[in-house]
């Protein structure tokens, strides 16, 4: 932490929000390097960070596969050596490490896991997990409900908690003429996809949506790790209707969505991941902005969004996104209706109200247990 993964803004900005409720907030992270994570995020510093040192093989390409395993266990063993040492046992423990918190149980009570996928294939270990905790933070409903029918988890124990956004850093207040000349982008209108470049996120699917949409639009991709940048403008060499920005700070986000005439979240719908399991932050970041959103109709992004606050397509379908971003362009009163809807909504999903009720949760197990 800081990485370019979103689970590391995730952990760091849920840090920050319960710590604005005055509890004492410590984070504990692998030692791996990296940067500042206030500076990184701009983050209040009223947490603290922790880390914990691992065997870092991740360096050495021949033991890559174990490299995962060996930091996983180590970590795990930092964890409860520094919490037996330094937590009281009247602490509440969040985490949404499945091996460490299945070990730290076993010493402390007042255990909460924060579930984002759904452990289908490492079900007797989950078992075993979740029937230790005190509480279970679901990302959203369909992984709320899947736990207590799998699992067996009263409903009692379940609090659907999904991601969430900073409201006062999301607004444009940049025009999208400006905005585009300081990011060095050329003349004409801008869709816009922020995120990583991973098969689930549908990214495909949007750039050979590219070349179907008026000459004057340019789709830009902000976001991926290096890796996954080189591949992904390797397909796109021949596809002049597609810009890649590469990763930015995060902190250049709102600028990148002044840009944009359109946001798109083209999601998959050939993996679980993306159909059930997950709570896009981009998705309240774009709701935030105050921007049209197309995104593909799943049950995860229907969760958040219905038609009147962005317009919904057939996922995996090129010509069903190019359709449906098409309406927008040509119907700039309709997108702005839109916007204006879900930025409405984006009130629920701020870091601070996810903060709130977490805790508030968290309180009222305590008062029962």
């Amino acid at each position: 932490m800081p990485s370019e993964k979103a689970a590391s803004l995730w952990a760091a900005k849920t840090a920050e929000g319960l710590a604005r409720q005055g509890l004492e907030v410590v984070v504990l992270v692998p030692h791996r390097g990296g940067g500042n994570p206030f500076e990184t995020y701009h983050l209040e510093h009223n947490f603290v960070l922790v880390r914990i040192p691992i065997i870092n093989l991740f360096n050495l390409r021949f033991l890559r596969r174990a490299a995962f395993a060996v930091s996983s266990v180590t970590f795990t063993v930092g964890v409860v050596a520094h919490l037996l040492r330094y937590a009281s046992r009247r602490d509440a423990i969040l985490s949404n490490e499945p091996l460490p918190m299945a070990f730290v149980s076993l010493f402390f009570k007042n255990c909460f896991y924060e579930l984002h996928v759904l452990p289908v294939r490492k079900r007797p270990f989950f078992a075993f997990l979740l029937s230790r905790m005190q509480g279970v933070f679901p990302i959203n409903n369909y992984l709320g409900e899947q736990v207590i029918r799998l699992f067996s988890i009263p409903p009692e124990k379940i609090c659907v908690a999904p991601g969430g956004v900073e409201l006062s850093e999301f607004v444009c207040t940049t025009d999208k003429r400006t905005a585009r000349e300081s990011l060095g982008l050329p003349p004409g209108r801008v869709v816009l996809y922020t995120g990583h470049l991973y098969g689930w996120k549908g990214t495909d699917t949007l750039a050979a949506a590219a070349p179907l949409l008026p000459p004057d639009v340019l789709v830009v991709f902000v976001g991926g790790t290096q890796k996954d940048i080189a591949v992904f403008a390797g397909q796109q060499l021949e596809n002049p209707h597609v810009y890649i920005a590469g990763h930015q700070p995060h902190d250049r986000m709102p600028l990148w969505l002044c840009t944009a005439d359109v946001v798109v979240l083209p999601n998959t719908a050939k993996k679980k991941i993306s159909k059930y399991y997950t709570s896009p932050m981009k998705l309240f970041e774009y709701m935030a902005a105050g921007r049209p959103i197309v995104a593909s109709r799943l049950p995860s992004i229907e969760e958040i969004v219905s038609d009147e606050m962005a317009i919904l397509v057939e996922p995996d379908n090129p010509k069903a996104l190019a359709v449906g971003i098409c309406r927008i362009l040509n119907d700039p009163a309709l997108g702005e209706r839109l916007a204006s809807a879900a930025r409405q909504k984006t009130a629920q999903y701020s870091w601070e109200k996810r903060s709130e009720k977490i805790l508030q949760f968290i309180n009222e197990v305590k008062q029962h247990s």
